[in-house]
């Protein structure tokens, strides 16, 4: 193939050869234009059926599928006005009642066949330029919250009022969308049109093909850019413009003087055609010929007038009519052509309604309006006098389609198009709202969401975005914190930018949008329908409210540009990060975007200065990931932080079932078969039905995609064992599937089918496990243990949303239990763990194994990342301040997780990606060591300030180095804190999940023991202690001692641990915060000691925590050693009565880890008071003299060794 034989389909310049870079055709060829990217014009070559080319100019104008170029199948209609001297805008917005539209969207049909009959358009007299800019903002606003959808509804006062004027009773009556477009008789229509001939040819033969409806089927002088993205013919129009149903053309009517332009005329048709037009030409001299008829006539169109309406049809068509004049007469006002206080009519020639039909719908209307705009100015601070009845007033008459002998007016005419029109929305930038009254907020909680009031934090936290606060909002799950950021987004100016997770997520949130009649929402993402090249076209017309994304997103050089483009008009108001602890979850390990959250969205979306506020929503509340989304996301207020005043979600209950890892499959089943028919009280045929909202469904939450425990093979299992209706759902992709299009098909019917209650079970990983609105999921199966214990209440909160009883439990296993408790010990070094984990057989692998595998591939070892990050910082020593790098993509995770050690540090200022091309764009900074230690020092404070010190001492060690080998040593020291900290951390959540079900799996009442448990981690009544304990540089373990005991204050005592409950409520917070701080001495003599004044039984952990406080004590906060032998005493003296064993071993583990035995016994012995309480027993002094004189024994002979 010859690239010049081909011209661009868009603009007619040359065409180049490209190659796919990614998806599905990757790799393939396919031709490019030469004014890409100003015109983004595209031809498969693959399926291109060959094209002789002549004189630059396609000759056969049908051989080019329609497939090969794609376009975004909506846009602004641009059309001429209906009389000269007026405006012509076009909208579509179709409102419904709620339950019509619950139906639609269940049926693809219904839905297509609504959007025919939502597109609409406003003719008046040409805008008044003095319009206040600050009021003309509000009321764009407005119009953009009126066409918030294609489909839609009014308030739900409108729907009631209208229900109670028809009469109406049920809403399942019989009904004919069609007949919503049909309606108007049009007696006095008037269309702009350039010649004589085109009167003629629309009396003549349009109005007899389309009957007494034809003004709704005709368009005309319609943009030919509006029609096709042909920007290289923009200016020009079409004559006629006709659709009916799925029929869609274009009619020419061509003058003598078209015969010199039919290579221009073709090339129009051309384009028309592939943008899914007919085009037909009728020469002017045809118009008195019967061939004229006979064309039309084949085009397929029929007469569609409808004469017989039901009551139920009516109420539909007056639901259209009121949301048309609202937008009508809000679009009026917005370009100062409709006063608030004029005098408002509704004139309509209709066989379906009287005068006083007409006057109700009318007044419901109004009354409404006057409400809603009242309440909307509000919010930006108006107090707006409404009176839309103002008789003193001239006034303003409001008619569908046909013209009216009147001053003023508002001509409303339905119209037909094939794609979907987006309105345009004026500029935001002029107005910034103002904290508003609960009632208000609360009277658009209605009228969006039909909610009648908040649920607890629900409004502190739109508040804060109202008032461009940053905000970290931990609500349970089922809290309904998504209403937060989309009923705050219809509320500001600009656009809510929604970070989310994963794919299912985003279109989740979408179709949940959809049910509430909310359509102008955009997500994009790798596997959006919406083409890159066309992404910038769509959002520059500021009608979308919120837009989800992904982090990764944020990283691409294309985005920023397209969010650049965006800024012209509009502005990002607020950046809401969904599922925010995904921020400490995954940042870490393998989406590393998750960090520059706050630095992309503070640099990129600000605007004249000002940047957007942070809400950072997560329905899991530890402590270590509030921690690690406050420093990532550099929001340190205290006000900041919404919590509710519980997290207990009493609606769920909890179980652990023990199996063998060989007998998962069949326990499982037996879950399903018997104990959870048994739980829900219930047979098991009727636990097993399908019964609409009533149906038990549940979700198998699995480790992996395929193998043994995997979806695919469980799935196939369980429909086998059970006889459920049961799909499967993963982010990648099962072996058997024949590619990502078919596995991306089958995700999505596979999530309509569960939603729709057309499953029983899905049988899924991780990734439908977050945000997922069902609410009838009644029960949670972990086919194994999850990472955590706030992992574990994440996923189990996809249950109960609707607060009904759920039931949640994990399939345990523990094959190897004392393995898993040394490689679940963070003193074990990870490359012990790495052996021994992959060291272990396929077959003898359990839960801990499994979940350690997965550690283990997050965390590389320190080794590995260090020769990673020195090849970077190699190939950057002589970089350019600006320079791009391609790696792998095998290897662009680590190479992505490299960089981001030196954003940390400040080596690297920014970076942007191209996924496609593995390209890497670096902005390095010149950056002096000083200002590195610094870097380094504050995002070692941000996790631990005892270290902090420490930590900068070990950079100061190099810092006579040269620049480059200083960069790499900072770059290895700060790895290895990671590694203390982070890597440290995860092991240390997993040991408490495991400790949980080891507690559970044995307990007489397993519900009571997991939901204090979860509580008790997840509780706050500690958190005061605790931060005040691990804030202060300097460690101080006295405050432990202080925190147990309480202290004296004027012979009272105050304060201290007073019940088991309190303790064990110490435990878990003490637990929680360890896994942000797993080496803080503080925290893990807190966590062992409570163990000690429970009198458990399970040493292990009591003295893992002992031996590595003590060790990280010295080793690295540089700890007195006088404070520390003085704890080590107190610790002491709480065992020896008692457990006089433990005790021993707590002393031997005592005297191995300190550096000087000698000077721990001695302080020991010598600090024993004979007037003091906690005297030490005969027996303890004993052991104590005999362990003295040992030591010394072995200090003597090492001294004769050593000569």
């Amino acid at each position: 193939m010859v690239e010049n034989s081909y011209n661009c389909p868009l603009c007619g310049a040359k065409m180049k050869i490209k190659y796919a870079k990614k998806g599905v055709h990757i790799g393939k060829p396919f031709l490019l234009c030469t004014n890409y990217p100003t015109c983004k014009g595209l031809i498969d070559i693959e399926s291109q059926k060959k094209v002789e080319a002549c004189d630059d100019n396609y000759q056969k104008t049908n051989q080019v599928a329609d497939k090969q170029i794609k376009f975004f199948n909506s846009g602004k209609l641009e059309v001429k006005s209906c009389v000269e001297g007026y405006q012509a805008y076009c909208f579509q917005s179709l409102a419904l009642p709620k339950k019509v539209l619950s139906a639609i969207l269940l049926k693809k049909e219904k839905y297509l066949s609504s959007l025919l009959c939502s597109k609409f358009r406003v003719d008046y007299i040409a805008p008044n330029k003095n319009v206040n800019i600050e009021v003309k903002t509000i009321f764009s606003l407005l119009l953009r919250l009126l066409n918030r959808g294609f489909l839609t509804m009014n308030s739900v006062r409108v729907e009631n009022k209208l229900q109670k004027y028809f009469n109406i009773t049920s809403d399942n009556e019989e009904y004919n969308l069609f007949k919503l477009d049909n309606y108007i008789i049009y007696n006095n229509v008037v269309n702009n049109v350039d010649s004589h001939n085109e009167t003629s040819f629309i009396n003549k033969f349009l109005k007899p093909i389309f009957g007494d409806c034809w003004a709704s089927h005709v368009i005309t002088q319609v943009s030919l850019n509006s029609l096709s993205n042909i920007t290289k013919l923009k200016g020009q129009r079409v004559d006629f413009l006709l659709s009916q149903y799925n029929n869609h053309y274009i009619i020419e009517l061509d003058g003598k003087e078209h015969c010199e332009h039919n290579e221009k005329d073709n090339q129009r048709d051309t384009l028309l055609n592939r943008s899914g037009y007919k085009v037909l030409r009728i020469k002017n001299e045809e118009l008195n010929d019967a061939i004229c008829g006979e064309k039309l006539n084949a085009c397929g169109f029929v007469p569609d007038y409808q004469t017989s309406f039901n009551t139920y049809e009516k109420y539909l068509i007056a639901n259209k009519m009121i949301h048309q004049i609202q937008i009508a007469i809000v679009k009026g006002l917005e370009q100062g052509y409709v006063n608030l206080e004029d005098n408002i009519n509704l004139f309509l020639e209709s066989k379906i309604f009287t005068n006083k039909d007409l006057d109700n719908i009318l007044k419901i209307c109004l009354e409404d309006l006057e409400e809603l705009i009242s309440n909307f100015g509000t919010i930006y601070g108006l107090n707006l006098k409404i009176d839309f009845c103002n008789k003193l007033k001239s006034p303003i008459n409001i008619s569908f389609a046909n013209i009216i002998d009147c001053e003023r007016q508002l001509i409303i005419r339905d119209i037909s198009t094939k794609d979907n029109i987006i309105c345009d929305i004026e500029e935001y930038d002029y107005v910034k709202p103002v904290t508003c009254e609960n009632h208000v907020l609360k009277y658009f909680l209605n009228y969006i969401f039909r909610h009648n009031d908040f649920l607890e934090g629900q409004l502190e936290a739109i508040n804060k975005i109202i008032n461009k606060e940053d905000a970290i909002v931990l609500l349970p799950t089922g809290s309904g914190k998504s209403v937060i950021y989309q009923l705050a987004s219809f509320l500001n100016p600009g656009v809510t930018m929604v970070i989310s997770p994963i794919i299912s997520l985003i279109n989740d949130q979408i179709d949940n949008l959809l049910k509430n009649g909310i359509s102008n929402a955009i997500g994009i993402s790798s596997k959006s329908n919406i083409a890159r090249s066309n992404l910038s076209e769509q959002l520059k017309y500021n009608n979308y409210s919120l837009i989800y994304l992904s982090p990764e997103r944020l990283q691409t050089g294309s985005f920023r540009n397209i969010v650049g483009n965006l800024l012209l008009k509009n502005t990002v108001y607020c950046v809401a990060v969904d599922e925010a602890h995904c921020i400490s979850e995954w940042g870490h390990d393998f989406r590393t975007s998750y960090l520059n959250i706050a630095k992309n969205s503070r640099t990129f979306f600000a605007k004249n200065g000002n940047c957007p506020s942070i809400i950072a929503l997560t329905g899991t509340a530890s402590s270590a990931v509030l921690k690690d989304i406050k420093r990532e996301l550099n929001i340190e207020k205290l006000n900041s932080i919404i919590t509710p005043k519980t997290f207990d979600r009493s609606e769920l209950h909890f179980g652990i079932f023990s199996s063998k890892s060989s007998d998962k499959e069949i326990t499982t089943a037996n879950i399903i078969n018997y104990n959870l028919p048994r739980v829900f009280q219930v047979s098991k045929d009727e636990f097993q039905s399908l019964s609409f909202e009533k149906t038990y469904c549940g979700i198998v939450f699995c480790p992996n995609v395929d193998g043994q425990f995997g979806v695919a093979n469980l799935a196939t299992k369980l429909k086998f064992s059970t006889g459920m209706k049961i799909g499967i759902y993963s982010g990648k992709m099962p072996k058997g599937i024949s590619g990502e299009k078919e596995w991306e098909n089958i995700k999505n019917e596979t999530t309509k089918l569960f939603k729709n209650n057309k499953l029983n079970l899905l049988v899924a990983t991780k990734a439908y496990g977050m945000g997922i609105d069902k609410p009838n999921v009644r029960f949670i199966i972990h086919y194994g243990i999850p990472s955590s214990i706030e992992s574990f209440y994440q996923e189990a909160g996809r249950a109960g949303r609707d607060h009904k009883f759920a039931f949640c439990s994990i399939v345990f296993s523990n094959d190897n239990g004392p393995t898993n408790e040394w490689l679940l010990n963070a003193n074990t070094p990870l490359e012990e763990v790495r052996n021994i984990i992959e060291g272990i057989s396929y077959s003898s692998n359990d839960d801990i194994s499994r979940m350690l595998f997965y550690h283990i591939n997050s965390f590389k070892g320190i080794k590995n990342e260090k020769e990673i990050v020195d090849k970077i910082i190699e190939k950057i020593q002589n970089a350019k301040t600006e320079s791009i790098f391609i790696t792998p993509k095998e290897e662009q995770n680590n190479f992505e997780k490299a960089l981001q050690r030196l954003v940390i540090l400040g080596v690297v200022n920014n970076y942007s990606i191209d996924y496609s091309s593995n390209e890497y764009n670096l902005i390095i900074s010149n950056i002096t060591t000083n200002e590195i230690i610094d870097n380094y020092g504050n995002y070692v404070k941000g996790y631990n300030k005892g270290r902090t010190l420490t930590e900068k001492n070990k950079l100061r060690k190099y810092s006579t180095l040269n620049k480059m080998e200083f960069i790499k040593k900072a770059t290895h020291v700060l790895i290895e804190f990671v590694y203390d900290t982070i890597e440290k951390g995860r092991r240390r959540g997993l040991r408490e999940i495991y400790e949980l079900a080891k507690e559970a799996v044995s307990a007489e009442n397993q519900d009571l023991v997991i939901k204090t448990r979860i509580n008790q981690y997840i509780g706050s009544n500690f958190s005061t202690y605790l931060d005040e304990i691990i804030e202060k540089e300097k460690i101080n373990l006295m405050q432990i001692v202080n925190l147990f005991e309480g202290k004296v204050i004027e012979n009272e005592q105050i304060d201290g641990i007073r019940s088991i409950s309190e303790l064990k409520q110490l435990r878990g917070e003490a637990s929680r915060y360890l896994e942000t701080t797993p080496d803080h001495p503080s925290l893990l003599f807190i966590r062992s000691l409570t163990e000690v004044f429970m009198n458990n039984d399970n040493n292990d952990i009591l003295k893992e925590d002992f031996e590595n406080g003590i060790l990280f004590a010295i080793n690295r906060y540089q700890i007195n050693e006088n404070e520390l032998y003085k704890f080590i005493r107190y610790y002491l003296t709480q065992i020896y009565d008692n457990k006089f064993d433990l005790y021993v071993d707590l002393l031997n583990i005592a005297m191995k880890s300190v550096n000087d035995k000698y000077k721990l016994t001695n302080y020991l012995i010598n600090s024993v008071d004979d007037n003091n309480e906690d005297i030490i027993s005969i027996q303890a002094m004993t052991y104590l003299e005999t362990s003295l004189v040992d030591v010394l024994e072995n200090v003597n002979k090492e001294g004769e060794q050593n000569g």
